[in-house]
């Protein structure tokens, strides 16, 4: 008996020494899981739009303090004052615009306007973020379609990725959480008393990289084998095929709302985590669409190729153990986008 329980100390002293060796590991190679704190960011239910951001809604993205404007929005500097005139670009999307985790210095729409700003240093320089989180692409329309107006942009660009062709069922979403005045959108619920500890749980459990990281690739498994990875590589079948025509048609109907508006309009897709260890070629994301975009006559930026070289070259591109872009990954779109409003302020800007 004596010796049996002796073996199994040891065996849970050597299960002990592993699981620390496996988190000092996963901290070394992929860094410390970010700390979340409260309060979340507030949404407020729409019967449009199924939800809309709570204005002036100051709250934490991890542990990064964000305060919103008047839109519910993280907007630009808008700093400069060169006499050249002004020059507003709106950058639509989800989460990636919005910056989950990011400083406002280290958004694609504050490094845009430095950038823009450098470039032409007499010229009046506004970028704003119109980054909602969680908004599929008919979502981001809706909302531009409403505040485009109020925004009064010059150009228009939507920075969609995968998720954006997930299209929910607005009219149900909205039901069911219609009964709030507000709701944390990353808990969908207001956090009260068992709600709460729940979450300070999960905050625990999370905080351990170990943990974390066997979720990680756990969750970029699930994605491949299921819907988005149907869409990773487009299969054309149902529903994969479904949720790439509404995304076209959205993506229409974006181009002549602009239009009508004398807007400049351009569309950016954006790959996903999981597709870096993929083999890309023309029939993935978002290659099939961008080629389907350009039939269409609808502009698009290029920098999937790039992201994914820069990946190679070891650059970090994600907030450990999420599918969030870091700041790397900003500046990198951004310094796209600053090429390729160029090339079209370029003739705009040049002698007469």
């Amino acid at each position: 008996m004596h010796v049996y329980f002796s073996f199994l100390v040891k065996i849970f002293i050597a299960g002990i020494i592993l699981v620390i060796i496996g988190e000092l590991a996963a901290r070394i190679f992929s860094g410390a899981p970010r700390k979340e704190k409260l309060p979340l960011h507030k949404v407020q239910p729409d019967s449009v739009h199924g939800y809309l951001p709570l204005p002036f809604d100051d709250h934490y993205s991890f542990d990064v303090k964000v305060k919103l404007d008047s839109l519910g929005l993280r907007t630009g500097t808008g700093k400069s004052s060169g006499s050249g005139g002004k020059i507003r670009v709106a950058i639509v999307g989800e989460s990636l615009v919005y910056g989950v985790g990011l400083a406002d210095s280290q958004l694609i729409s504050r490094r845009l306007e430095d950038e823009l700003s450098a470039m032409m240093p007499d010229s009046d320089i506004q970028v704003i973020n119109v980054g909602i989180r969680g908004y599929d692409i008919r979502q981001q329309y809706l909302y531009w379609q409403k505040y485009m107006n109020r925004i009064d942009a010059d150009y228009c660009i939507v920075v969609a990725t995968v998720y954006a062709m997930l299209l929910r069922n607005i009219n149900q979403y909205y039901r069911n959480y219609m009964e709030y005045e507000w709701y944390y959108l990353d808990t969908g619920n207001q956090l009260k008393s068992n709600q709460q500890m729940r979450w300070s749980v999960n905050q625990v459990i999370r905080s351990s990289a170990l943990i974390s990281s066997v979720y990680d690739i756990y969750k970029n498994y699930q994605q491949r084998k299921g819907l988005l990875g149907r869409l990773f590589t487009y299969d054309k079948q149902k529903p994969a095929d479904e949720l790439a025509g509404q995304f076209l048609a959205t993506a229409r109907d974006f181009q002549k709302l602009n239009n009508q508006a004398n807007v400049s309009f351009c569309l950016v897709m954006v790959p996903h985590k999981a597709q870096f260890s993929l083999p890309y070629t023309s029939d993935c994301f978002p290659a099939y669409l961008i080629r389907d975009l350009e039939k269409e006559g609808i502009a698009t930026v290029e920098v999937t190729e790039v992201l994914m070289s820069q990946y190679q070259d070891n650059t970090d591109m994600f907030i450990p153990y999420t599918a969030h872009y870091n700041e790397n990954a900003q500046r990198i779109i951004a310094s796209q986008l600053t090429g390729y409003l160029m090339q079209e302020l370029s003739p705009k800007n040049s002698p007469q």
